[in-house]
């Protein structure tokens, strides 16, 4: 065994050190892998919430220039007369995706498009804006006259520089998800829209890591709209750990997040470290195999060559002596 351990120690020396520089390359390679990809993701969970963002506003504001397209047909009508109104409105029909659109006169009284009323609107803020002569978008979600929650669009109704009412139109929830219902990261990803006081607006449906009234996204609002840059922070939903990518909307201090369990993005890095663990100790096996090769082939050729010394040294002898032998006289 000592002798073993003898001929071939300089091999086990490669081996224990060549596993040895592997296992410390592995671990390093592995904490590597981990920041540059949760880096990585942090940088894209951003630009994805900045492009769904991005793609929110355009959809609102399609659906603003929807609502102005109706206005043309309320510019010559009295609005405070009921009857005029409702037959104004009979000639026309839905747009966009809208639940219900309606008209309200100066006062705030409403007519909708479904025959019903919204009751007196003059209070609500997006009333307000609309009537002061600007394209608004409420602040907050109403519960409308069927006891569903909605978001408001309102459009001035303008004639000679003077507003006389406005035109507007209901979103409901449904519809607002649909709207931040974006692919991002795949099913283990989501994305929402919160208002200033982390009150949710719209979210991805069917997400396991959002709902109704979240607290959890109070904290969030302080990194976003306060700021009004984007920024990524970790917080906890239901004992798992999560990465936000806060964006600001631009609209009432709303943010939109894009929501991913810090899981996946350790899986991920599992994943490549595992594939190129794999690699390395794969071509590490190889190389220490083909040295070890080397070794014993380069071992066998001086063993080779010593042993033909060896026997053309014995032939050597062999021959002297066998002349030596022979008689002094003998040809």
């Amino acid at each position: 065994m000592k002798k073993f351990i003898n001929s071939y120690l300089f091999i086990i020396i490669l081996v224990l050190f060549s596993a040895v520089y592997l296992s410390v390359s592995m671990v390093i390679f592995g904490n590597s892998t981990n920041d540059v990809i949760d880096k990585t993701t942090q940088m894209y969970m951003k630009e994805n919430a900045k492009a769904v963002a991005a793609v929110f506003n355009t959809k609102l504001a399609d659906q603003l220039t929807m609502l102005e397209s109706q206005v043309r047909y309320f510019r010559d009508t009295d609005l405070t007369d009921r009857s005029a109104v409702e037959s104004v409105i009979l000639q026309t029909k839905g747009i966009g995706d809208f639940k219900n659109i309606g008209v309200a006169n100066a006062d705030g009284d409403t007519f909708n498009y479904n025959g019903r009323s919204s009751g007196n609107i003059s209070q609500t803020d997006f009333f307000k804006e609309a009537v002061s002569g600007t394209d608004a978008v409420s602040e907050s979600i109403y519960t409308d006259e069927d006891g569903e929650e909605v978001l408001y669009l309102a459009v001035p109704i303008e004639k000679n520089g003077k507003v006389k009412g406005i035109v507007f139109g209901s979103f409901t929830k449904d519809i607002l998800n649909t709207l931040v219902d974006t692919a991002s990261f795949g099913s283990d990803s989501a994305n929402v829209l919160f208002g200033e006081d982390g009150t949710v607006i719209a979210y991805t449906p069917g997400s396991r890591f959002i709902g109704e009234g979240d607290a959890d996204l109070y904290k969030m609002t302080d990194h976003s709209s306060a700021k009004e840059k984007e920024t990524v922070i970790n917080y906890e939903k239901n004992g798992i750990q999560m990465l936000a990518a806060i964006t600001p909307v631009g609209l009432h201090g709303w943010s939109f997040a894009t929501l991913l369990p810090r899981s996946s993005v350790s899986e991920t890095s599992d994943r490549v470290s595992r594939y190129v663990g794999y690699i390395a100790f794969s071509i590490s096996v190889s190389f220490i195999l083909l040295l070890i090769s080397i070794i014993l082939l380069i071992n066998k050729l001086s063993a080779a060559k010593r042993e033909r010394a060896r026997i053309g040294a014995e032939l050597s002898v062999a021959t002297k002596i066998q002349a030596d032998m022979l008689p002094k006289d003998f040809p």
